[in-house]
C-alpha cells in the first residue's frame, strides 16, 4: 500500500511538473510574439519618419497595418515615436 502511494504521488508530481512545463512554454510563445510585434511597430514608426509622414499618417499606417483600434495604434506612436 505504501508502495502504491509513493508511486501515485511520484506520477501526480511528473504529471503537475508537465503541465507547468507546457503552460510555460505557452506563455513564452505568446511573449515571443508580443515582442515581435513591438518590433515590427517600432520598425514601421521609424520608416515612416525617415519618409517624413506625419505624425497622423504615420498613426493611421500603423492601426492599419497591424489591424489595432486607433487607441492602441496611439500607443505605440508615444511609445516609439
Amino acid at each position: 500500500m505504501k508502495d502504491e502511494l509513493e508511486e501515485a504521488e511520484k506520477a501526480g508530481i511528473e504529471k503537475g511538473i508537465d503541465k507547468g512545463r507546457q503552460e510555460g512554454i505557452k506563455e513564452g510563445i505568446k511573449e515571443g510574439i508580443q515582442a515581435g510585434i513591438q518590433q515590427g511597430i517600432r520598425i514601421l514608426i521609424e520608416n515612416c519618419k525617415e519618409f517624413a509622414l506625419s505624425y497622423e499618417q504615420t498613426a493611421d499606417k500603423v492601426a492599419e497595418k497591424y489591424e489595432l483600434p486607433v487607441e492602441k495604434a496611439e500607443e505605440y506612436m508615444k511609445k516609439f515615436w
